[in-house]
């Protein structure tokens, strides 16, 4: 009898496994099934919305889509409570440049205290240079009368450098001049030094003189000098100068005016010059320099 009932158990057994297997596949076709309406929708509401931006939908065929997805949506939204954003404060930003690579945030907020209170300061960091600044920041407050004056500390120095000051949202300067257009503002974005006085002018025809480039670059403002490489045996340009302007102001425009960077029919590469070259424009600096070290 023993080797009877250990077959029928074991019968027993493999039942249990084809139905489970049965309830398995039962179970998948269900899925698919629900994958395919789910897809379906998305179909349907992807066709939808193409219809309304192409206003081919009525009315009433928008009513009543939107009556279907509402009750579909009903059990969701009653599940989700409300959030409510927190309304945001306004500020008042001003962009700073000109500052030097070691200035921390800490000093950027004691050289700005006394013109109120300040909410936030954004400075960013170089790339892979530790603890370094791009030579930038943004300062924001609480009030117009605040960031008014901020920006009238325009041209103050901050650890030996003269300081560029505007307002933050459109850079109109005190003297009137038109905020920048946005092909204006990606120039600036594109800078990799900080704004200095110097400009370097990249991709220059070998014909290129000092002449023609004052003449090209001065409508932006007083050109203290004009540096441009030379071959020591032909005396042509490299394909590369500096222009160096009184101010940072003028070097600025200078920047800020793609339209004005095709030179001698060439396309040409205005940037703010690095700070060793902007030194190299003023012998006196590089040798007080030296002397400290």
């Amino acid at each position: 009898m023993a080797p009877v009932a250990e077959d029928n158990a074991e019968e027993e057994k493999v039942e249990k496994k084809k139905k489970k297997k049965e309830l398995t596949e039962e179970e998948k076709e269900e899925q698919r099934k629900i994958n395919r309406e789910s897809r379906e929708k998305k179909k349907l509401k992807k066709e939808l919305n193409k219809k309304r931006k192409r206003g081919e939908l009525v009315e009433e065929e928008e009513e009543e889509e939107e009556s279907k997805e509402g009750e579909e949506d009903d059990n969701k939204e009653a599940k989700k409570p409300k959030v409510e954003k927190k309304k945001k404060e306004p500020e008042f930003g001003v962009w700073v440049g000109n500052l030097s690579y070691s200035t921390t945030v800490e000093t950027i907020r004691n050289f700005f205290t006394d013109c109120g209170s300040i909410t936030r300061v954004k400075c960013p960091k170089g790339n892979g240079v530790k603890n370094k600044n791009k030579g930038f920041a943004y300062i924001f407050f609480a009030t117009t009368e605040e960031q008014a004056k901020a920006i009238a500390k325009s041209e103050q120095e901050l650890e030996g450098r003269s300081l560029l000051i505007k307002d933050a949202e459109n850079f109109e300067r005190a003297d009137g001049s038109k905020a920048p257009t946005e092909a204006e503002k990606k120039e600036i974005k594109k800078q990799k030094n900080p704004p200095c006085p110097t400009i370097f002018l990249g991709n220059l025809s070998f014909d290129t003189t000092e002449k023609s480039i004052r003449e090209a670059f001065e409508w932006a403002g007083d050109i203290r000098k004009v540096r441009v490489a030379t071959f020591e045996d032909s005396g042509k340009c490299k394909g590369f100068a500096y222009v160096d302007y009184h101010t940072v102001e003028a070097a600025t425009k200078a920047i800020r005016a793609p339209d004005k960077h095709t030179f001698d029919g060439r396309k040409c590469r205005v940037e703010f010059a690095s700070e060793e070259a902007h030194m190299r424009s003023k012998p006196w600096l590089m040798r007080e320099k030296k002397h400290r070290k």
